[in-house]
């Protein structure tokens, strides 16, 4: 549009292959129409050869990746009184092998070495994209013969810009490449942390996704080649092409891990060919960096580049048949994304002509499907979440009903005792009757009172068993001395038959909140004490029970030396289904006591180690 003003305002002559500058003031102007090519298909000729060639007009301006060389002939004409400075620029970074031969009255002033393969210090302009700058005497011809050279597409579309013009575009490339790359990395440490909250690979595919695009597009775009020092150049420009495909092996992993199709399924089936296919051929890429001719290659490769765009819309339309949380952004994603990439892609390779505002294209493409990727795993987040609540609220049931099931054998085992001894003096009783009768009345006096502390004793455990499980919903004001009393008698046979010594320090206290919640964190706490003595320590077993008021809030330590535990075990010992039990344990009795602790209770629970001494 501002070539196209400057003619049409300022009145600037094309005329052959000569573009005519005068005073009239210009920001940016095209030399594709004054421009003249030549193939060199053998890439044999040097200057003087190509000197005599016969160049042509042509309306392509995009040259597939062939093991040609493509020279254009243009010339520039200062019909000005006063020098002109102007700067001369490619459209397209990543051209491998640039050369311009520069002449005035048929006479060569100097060649002028771009191209990315060129070490950027000895540029005079260190851009991603080749430029130089001219200083044009007044009434002055300059012919140029400009030689490209790349394993890439070639564009041959060079224009003329004004010093404030071309840096103001410079600043603006950087900023957008800056606030793309900001972006991506912002989102991908966000869903790195996901990963290791939630262990779900598909944010760790898409990290992986989102960073191997990110580096494709700025390798491609001759952002890496601006800003990196002391790199190979030959691995750098081969980057392009194992980073490609790599990303292309994080698009097909990304929907295996986020839609998790059955392995039945053709669907499942296709994507994993897919990803056979992409992983061979970056590992062919990989081989590249040491064979430079394998990037030619790409003729083939490109049909199964191709390919993604079909396999990513099937499998999102799949996912939105099947209503697979996130389908629908994923599908507004790869629409979006694969639509930019296609068309930059046709032009990349030589199929489109090239424009001006190519750049931007992909910096979009990538930015809106990033960002409706993180929508998409937001919606599967959600539902991880619900069902990880499902989950939990399970375990913490058949918890429940397996700390039930515990006390009641707990309480079967201490009934044992009273009951083998009320049959026996039962038994005694009878056969006296039976047998002397005169010293009945004596006997029965005897018995009667064992009798009655037997009964008594069964009468007090089933009391802590129903004391135990009586009123979870409600709050009520309690002990804390009635019930942890109350719930050792519950557990004294397993105290007792394993030798365990228990020192109580308990003040007095009542409080008023959910007695069985507390009653049952201090089952869970006890139990996992009472595990640690009987599978670590031999002998001199103890557990101290602490209880202390301390100003507004109200300390409970519970203290075994079972040494069992490690240190790096403690920052684990609440999370869902881990245990240090080796398999005999569930790994949500811990989880429970500070679900109930933080949710109904309204307190915290830590666990230290002191040399061979845990504490809660």
């Amino acid at each position: 549009m501002k070539s196209l003003l400057f003619l049409i305002l300022f009145g600037s002559l094309i005329h052959a292959n000569v573009f005519y500058i005068g005073d009239e003031k210009i920001d940016k102007a095209s030399l594709f129409e004054v421009s003249t090519t030549y193939i060199d298909e053998n890439s044999s000729k040097n200057i003087e050869d190509i000197k005599k060639c016969e160049f042509q007009e042509l309306k392509q301006n995009n040259f597939k990746a062939k093991k040609h060389r493509i020279w254009i002939n243009f010339s520039l004409h200062n019909t000005s009184e006063s020098e002109k400075e102007i700067y001369l620029e490619n459209s397209k970074p990543g051209i491998d092998v640039v050369d311009v031969y520069m002449y005035k009255d048929d006479v060569l002033l100097k060649i002028i070495e771009l191209g990315d393969l060129r070490d950027k210090k000895d540029r005079e302009l260190q851009t991603r994209k080749s430029a130089f700058i001219l200083k044009l005497e007044p009434q002055s011809k300059y012919d140029f013969f400009v030689m490209h050279e790349s394993y890439g597409s070639i564009s041959t579309i060079w224009s003329i810009q004004i010093r404030q013009y071309f840096e103001e575009m410079r600043s603006i490339e950087n900023g957008v490449w800056g606030l793309v790359s900001g972006v991506i990395i912002t989102l991908c440490l966000y869903n790195l942390m996901l990963f290791f909250a939630t262990r779900e690979l598909a944010f760790l595919s898409y990290v992986g996704m989102s960073l191997s695009l990110l580096v494709y597009q700025l390798n491609i775009n001759g952002v890496l080649y601006q800003f990196l020092g002391n790199v190979n150049l030959q691995y750098l420009n081969n980057l392009s092409w194992f980073i490609g495909f790599l990303s292309l092996v994080f698009s097909i992993l990304f929907p295996l891990q986020f839609f998790k199709p059955s392995k039945k399924t053709f669907i499942f089936k296709y994507l994993v060919f897919m990803l056979f296919v992409y992983m061979s051929i970056t590992l062919l890429y990989a081989f590249a960096f040491e064979y430079p001719e394998l990037r030619y290659y790409t003729k083939y490769t490109d049909i199964a580049a191709f390919m993604l765009i079909p396999s990513l819309i099937g499998t999102s339309i799949w996912a939105l048949k099947k209503k697979l949380s996130g389908a629908i952004f994923y599908l507004f994603g790869q629409v979006v994304y694969l639509s930019a990439l296609l068309y930059v892609f046709m032009i990349t390779i030589g199929y489109f002509k090239m424009f001006e505002s190519i750049w931007l294209l992909l910096p979009i493409g990538i930015t809106f499907d990033a960002l409706f990727l993180l929508l998409a795993l937001f919606a599967k987040l959600q539902e991880i979440n619900k069902e990880k609540k499902e989950n939990e609220e399970l375990i913490i049931s058949q918890a429940r009903f397996t700390a039930m099931g515990q006390t009641i054998a707990n309480m079967t085992h201490q009934w044992k005792t009273p009951i083998s001894q009320l049959g026996s003096q039962i038994f005694l009783l009878e056969a006296t009757h039976e047998i002397d009768k005169t010293n009945f009345a004596t006997i029965w006096a005897q018995t009667l009172p064992k009798m009655k502390e037997s009964i008594v004793y069964l009468k007090d455990t089933i009391n802590d068993i129903y004391n135990f499980y009586s009123s979870p919903l409600q709050k009520e004001k309690f002990s804390f001395k009635d019930e942890i009393e109350s719930l050792l008698r519950i557990l004294h046979d397993e105290i007792t038959s394993n030798k365990i010594s228990l020192i109580k320090d308990i003040d007095d206290l009542n409080y008023y909140s959910y007695r069985s919640s507390f009653l049952n964190v201090l089952m869970i706490i006890l139990e996992n004490s009472i595990y640690q003595l009987t599978h670590f320590k031999d002998k001199d077993r103890v557990i101290k029970i602490s209880l202390k008021k301390l100003e507004h809030k109200i300390k409970i330590d519970i203290e075994d030396n079972g040494g069992g535990l490690k240190q790096s075990d403690l920052k684990k010992l609440f999370d869902s289904y881990f245990s240090s039990k080796k398999g005999a344990g569930s790994g949500v009795g811990l989880v429970l006591a500070k679900k109930l602790l933080d949710e109904r209770l309204k307190g915290t629970i830590e666990a230290k180690k002191h040399s061979c001494r845990h504490s809660f």
